[in-house]
């Protein structure tokens, strides 16, 4: 996924999430979460730290998808998603 694609989805995704669609949400929140896997495995791979920092994201967004904690999960995604996407992201064809 390229970096303008990911971040409308994160933005799209914190909207249904804050306006409470919550199936909408769900969904799009699980589509997200492969995205945020394979950007760990890249920074795990680069063997410099910044994984901790996807790491503690997913952390975060799983314990609030699992709770089907809406507005922790936007608040996650607000606060750490896009900052992650334009520092770390590796577009892949």
């Amino acid at each position: 996924m390229q970096k303008e694609e990911a971040i409308k989805k994160i933005n799209e995704t914190i909207v249904c999430m804050y306006q409470n669609k919550e199936k909408e949400a769900l969904t799009r929140a699980a589509e997200l979460l492969p995205f945020f896997e394979r950007m760990a495995e890249i920074r795990a791979e680069k063997k410099d730290g910044s994984v901790l920092q996807v790491i503690r994201f997913l952390k975060d967004f799983i314990e609030n998808y699992n709770c089907i904690d809406m507005t922790g999960m936007a608040d996650c995604l607000q606060a750490q998603a896009c900052s992650l996407v334009n520092t770390y992201c590796v577009d892949e064809s």
